[in-house]
């Protein structure tokens, strides 16, 4: 009987760990899900974007976008010390995103590498990259 018991408190503790962890999971998922909502959307983005608020719709790094102004690819307002007030107007990200939708999969585009090519450069001359 003893054994029985013993086994049964395992078996409760191993559940209570486990209801633990999915409740942490279901937290977890409702943060991510709450982020997404916050700029997932393109009707919930202000009228004037920040390079962050551009990068965390894309789903790319700030260097990714600034690397996409630097290429001409998306207009940007501003430039300020060190880049920190570049602005982007919602119709011209809207605009870009339309042009991007519209390439073709496969097809050669002349600046389809421009922003890798913006970002091995900017490495090379930082020394990250041999």
């Amino acid at each position: 009987m003893e054994l029985l018991s013993e086994a049964f408190r395992k078996f409760a503790d191993k559940v209570e760990t486990l209801e633990r962890e999915n409740a942490q999971l279901r937290d977890e998922l409702e943060t991510i899900k709450g982020e997404r909502r916050a700029h997932g959307r393109l009707a919930d983005l202000p009228d004037v974007l920040t390079v962050q608020e551009v990068a965390k719709f894309l789903r790319v790094t700030d260097a990714t976008v600034r690397a996409l102004f630097d290429a001409g690819r998306l207009p940007k307002i501003g430039g300020g010390y060190r880049g920190k007030t570049i602005r982007v107007m919602k119709s011209d990200f809207i605009a870009f995103l339309e042009e991007e939708r519209s390439k073709r999969p496969g097809a050669h585009h002349e600046d389809t590498n421009v922003v890798p090519m913006v970002i091995m450069n900017s490495r090379k001359k930082k020394g990250r990259l041999a």
